[in-house]
């Protein structure tokens, strides 16, 4: 097998044909879609080179019908990202009516990534992914994997607005996410609503962080998801999918299946099982933390 990690100038030449690329990509925009958990109602519809009312080109816009869920705008081919491509995002999403941008890019100042956490923590209805992409050219065929370094995710109560335009009450959420708090903060450190403010987002999580970027998460599904909770290890910098050792993963899959579940390993921030018992879940979490104090479970990239 001939494989190489290659980038968008080697392979593109330019930032706009490897956009016009990637919203052709089934798969990846898949991807894109699973690992910012964007809610699209029924099919969505990928649209290359979207517009905004003055003309300025998007590379390429996701929604259903007529709403736009997300901008995505990629960096040049120079790889860095920089000022003029966030804050072109931010434009974007004010033009198409939508609170979720994603910025593509192979590298970022920390000076950035400062400015990016400000925006996602103090400017309600601007939520900004950010997504490095890793490209691999295999036997002439380019494939992409997406790394996520930040997300509108521990999120500062009463700053936020609903991250998706579909009318769902998640009054249920936060009564999930209260009584796992109430029941279980002996364990759990973290939450999202921190002071229990009402209506503050939709985002609603108990999270036991171990070490900087990482943390036990269970998740509230969002919308009409089939299962209650996403529940597993998140890591900001993880490679679960691609770097994760063969021992650290047959644990995690073992405890799975301890619970009845299938591990899913398909992602590189994440890995999770899908729950809809509270207390398994809080178990399973308590389960997986044991296995990682024992160094049955390491996270070494």
């Amino acid at each position: 097998m001939d494989k190489f990690r290659t980038s968008i100038k080697k392979q593109f030449g330019t930032e706009p044909e490897f956009t016009k690329w990637l919203a052709k990509n089934k798969e990846a925009t898949e991807k894109l879609l699973e690992i910012t958990d964007l809610s699209v109602a029924g099919e969505y519809q990928v649209k290359a080179e979207d517009y905004t009312a003055e003309g300025k080109r998007i590379d390429f816009t996701i929604g259903d019908g007529d709403e736009v869920q997300a901008v995505v705008e990629s960096q040049d081919a120079s790889g860095w990202l920089d000022q003029n491509h966030l804050y072109k995002t931010l434009g974007y999403m004010h033009d198409k009516k939508c609170s979720t941008g994603i910025i593509l890019t192979e590298d970022m100042s920390e000076e950035l990534k400062n400015h990016v956490e400000f925006i996602n923590e103090n400017f309600e209805g601007r939520n900004i992914w950010i997504i490095y992409i890793r490209l691999y050219n295999i036997n002439e065929e380019v494939l992409i994997d997406f790394v996520p370094v930040m997300r509108p995710y521990e999120i500062r109560s009463g700053r936020r607005q609903s991250r998706s335009n579909i009318d769902f009450d998640y009054t249920e959420n936060k009564g999930l996410v209260d009584t796992i708090w109430n029941n279980h903060k002996d364990f759990f450190n973290y939450r999202s609503h921190l002071n229990g403010v009402e209506g503050a987002g939709t985002t609603w999580f108990v999270n036991k962080k171990f070490k900087n970027g990482s943390w036990i998460s269970l998740d509230c599904r969002k919308g009409d998801k089939p299962t209650k909770f996403y529940v597993g290890i998140y890591s900001r910098k993880g490679r679960f999918k691609s770097g994760w050792d063969d021992n650290s993963r047959n644990e995690f899959t073992r405890i799975a299946k301890d619970f009845g579940c299938d591990a899913q390993l398909n992602n590189e921030s994440r890995a999770y099982i899908n729950l809809d018992d509270t207390e398994k879940a809080v178990k399973f979490c308590k389960a997986v933390y044991e296995s990682i104090e024992n160094q049955k479970i390491t996270l070494e990239w």
